[in-house]
Protein backbone atom coordinates (compact mmCIF):
# COMPACT_ATOMS: atom_id res chain seq x y z
CA UNK A 1 0.00 0.00 0.00
CA UNK A 2 1.17 3.50 -0.17
CA UNK A 3 1.98 5.74 2.65
CA UNK A 4 0.01 9.02 3.73
CA UNK A 5 1.34 10.99 6.80
CA UNK A 6 2.16 7.73 8.49
CA UNK A 7 -0.66 5.44 7.18
CA UNK A 8 -0.78 3.02 5.10
CA UNK A 9 -3.79 3.37 2.14
CA UNK A 10 -4.63 -0.27 0.60
CA UNK A 11 -6.32 -0.49 -3.00
CA UNK A 12 -9.73 -1.35 -2.18
CA UNK A 13 -10.36 -4.24 -4.08
CA UNK A 14 -8.20 -5.75 -0.98
CA UNK A 15 -10.76 -3.98 1.73
CA UNK A 16 -12.46 -7.68 2.12
CA UNK A 17 -9.39 -9.50 2.56
CA UNK A 18 -7.78 -6.87 4.69
CA UNK A 19 -11.46 -7.22 7.25
CA UNK A 20 -11.05 -10.69 7.27
CA UNK A 21 -6.75 -10.73 7.76
CA UNK A 22 -7.25 -8.10 10.67
CA UNK A 23 -10.71 -9.07 12.66
CA UNK A 24 -12.63 -5.99 11.71
CA UNK A 25 -16.24 -6.11 12.72
CA UNK A 26 -17.02 -2.42 12.42
CA UNK A 27 -16.41 -0.24 9.62
CA UNK A 28 -17.05 3.01 8.06
CA UNK A 29 -18.18 4.30 4.79
CA UNK A 30 -17.65 7.41 3.84
CA UNK A 31 -17.17 7.25 -0.22
CA UNK A 32 -19.36 9.07 -3.01
CA UNK A 33 -23.03 7.80 -3.04
CA UNK A 34 -22.05 5.91 -6.24
CA UNK A 35 -19.44 3.79 -4.73
CA UNK A 36 -21.32 3.03 -1.26
CA UNK A 37 -22.99 0.11 -2.15
CA UNK A 38 -20.06 -2.36 -3.86
CA UNK A 39 -17.71 -0.94 -0.61
CA UNK A 40 -20.29 -1.91 1.93
CA UNK A 41 -20.87 -5.22 0.28
CA UNK A 42 -16.84 -5.96 0.11
CA UNK A 43 -16.51 -5.26 3.64
CA UNK A 44 -19.56 -7.37 4.74
CA UNK A 45 -18.02 -10.32 2.00
CA UNK A 46 -14.64 -9.59 4.97
CA UNK A 47 -16.46 -10.36 8.16
CA UNK A 48 -17.86 -6.83 8.76
CA UNK A 49 -21.00 -7.01 11.27
CA UNK A 50 -21.68 -3.17 11.26
CA UNK A 51 -21.15 -0.25 8.81
CA UNK A 52 -21.26 3.52 10.10
CA UNK A 53 -22.52 5.66 6.66
CA UNK A 54 -21.74 8.95 5.92
CA UNK A 55 -22.16 8.77 2.32
CA UNK A 56 -25.58 9.79 0.71
CA UNK A 57 -26.50 6.46 -0.28
CA UNK A 58 -29.20 4.01 1.06
CA UNK A 59 -27.56 0.62 1.50
CA UNK A 60 -28.82 -2.68 0.91
CA UNK A 61 -27.42 -4.79 2.77
CA UNK A 62 -28.76 -8.21 4.72
CA UNK A 63 -30.83 -8.09 7.65
CA UNK A 64 -28.02 -8.92 10.55
CA UNK A 65 -25.94 -6.22 9.22
CA UNK A 66 -26.02 -3.10 11.55
CA UNK A 67 -26.11 0.11 9.72
CA UNK A 68 -26.08 3.82 11.43
CA UNK A 69 -26.33 6.26 8.33
CA UNK A 70 -25.31 9.49 9.29
CA UNK A 71 -25.87 12.73 7.20
CA UNK A 72 -23.51 15.39 7.97
CA UNK A 73 -25.29 18.53 5.85
CA UNK A 74 -28.45 17.76 8.27
CA UNK A 75 -26.33 17.32 11.58
CA UNK A 76 -24.58 20.48 10.43
CA UNK A 77 -27.92 22.81 9.56
CA UNK A 78 -29.22 21.80 13.19
CA UNK A 79 -26.23 22.57 14.60
CA UNK A 80 -25.93 25.80 13.01
CA UNK A 81 -30.01 26.71 13.82
CA UNK A 82 -28.82 25.91 17.98
CA UNK A 83 -25.85 28.36 17.52
CA UNK A 84 -28.35 30.95 16.28
CA UNK A 85 -30.63 30.05 18.72
CA UNK A 86 -28.42 30.80 21.63
CA UNK A 87 -26.94 33.65 20.22
CA UNK A 88 -30.58 35.51 19.95
CA UNK A 89 -31.28 34.12 23.55
CA UNK A 90 -28.13 36.08 24.70
CA UNK A 91 -26.52 32.85 26.50
CA UNK A 92 -23.08 33.04 25.86
CA UNK A 93 -22.52 29.01 25.72
CA UNK A 94 -23.01 26.31 23.33
CA UNK A 95 -24.19 23.44 24.84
Amino acid sequence: GTEIEGGKVFPADEISEKCKRLGIKIAIVATPPQGAQQVAEALIKGGVLAIWNFSRALLNLPGDILVKDENLADTLTLLSHRVMEKAQSGSGGVE
